[in-house]
């Protein structure tokens, strides 16, 4: 049985948040191996460029939507293996990147995306306050960003619209991460016994690898150096 003593708790919990961000780590680590493999194939490269980008896209959406309904019924070792089977078609879909911004640039904006994400889990982690409310105006942020996003991508195709909406993306995500932080802290107390634990690390993961992903594209398209 799972215990909740609050003698050992801490130390549970610690080891569990140590466990998401190892999900988490291990998710972008599968992405920058599989983004680097299909840099080093021209045939591959040109294929993410089209039809095979969006499939993979595709896939990942369904991904996404099978965690999510399936958060009850999925085994912690499936939902594992979907979280790196998603972060590597990422990866994949994101190698064209490479075609349009300086090595240089890529690896800058993301050692600056790893410090505002590190510095802000470090701020959600440890803060006493509650960011329940804040985070529930970030996501409504953030689904009035998807939109206007495909609005101005479908109809206006303003750059500088797009420059502001990468800069509020930006801005959104960063505190997203302070939140999501300290909803997966909590998420641990509503584990019933040590395998639903294990489980919600891994829909952490996917929470904070989302997060980071995000901060570092935004960053790259607002600061990147085009080629």
């Amino acid at each position: 049985m799972f215990v909740k003593n609050p003698v050992v708790v801490d130390d549970a919990q610690r080891k569990y948040m140590l466990c998401v961000f190892k999900r988490m780590f291990a998710a972008i680590s599968c992405s920058a191996l599989s983004g680097y493999f299909v840099t080093k194939s021209a045939v591959l490269l040109k294929a993410m460029t089209g039809g095979l980008a969006i499939f993979f896209m595709l896939c990942c959406f369904g991904i996404v939507v099978t965690l999510s309904a399936g958060v009850n019924k999925i085994k912690t070792e499936t939902a594992s293996l979907l979280l790196y089977v998603y972060a590597v078609l990422i990866g994949c879909s994101l190698a064209p990147l490479t075609l349009v911004y300086t090595g240089a640039s890529i690896v800058e904006c993301f050692v600056t995306a790893a410090c505002f994400f590190g510095v802000m889990c470090l701020y959600g982690y440890t803060t006493q306050r509650d960011l329940s409310n804040i985070g529930s105006i970030l996501y409504v942020g953030l689904i009035c960003l998807v939109v206007s996003s495909f609005i101005n991508i479908l109809f206006l195709k303003n750059g500088v619209f797009q420059v502001a909406l990468d800069f509020v993306g930006l801005c959104i995500f960063i505190g997203l991460t302070a939140f999501d932080i300290q909803m997966i802290k909590k998420y641990y107390y509503l584990g019933s016994d040590a395998g639903s634990v294990e489980k919600f690390s891994v829909y952490g993961a996917l929470s904070l690898y989302l997060d980071f992903l995000n901060i570092f594209l935004h960053m790259l398209r607002l600061f990147g150096n085009r080629k």
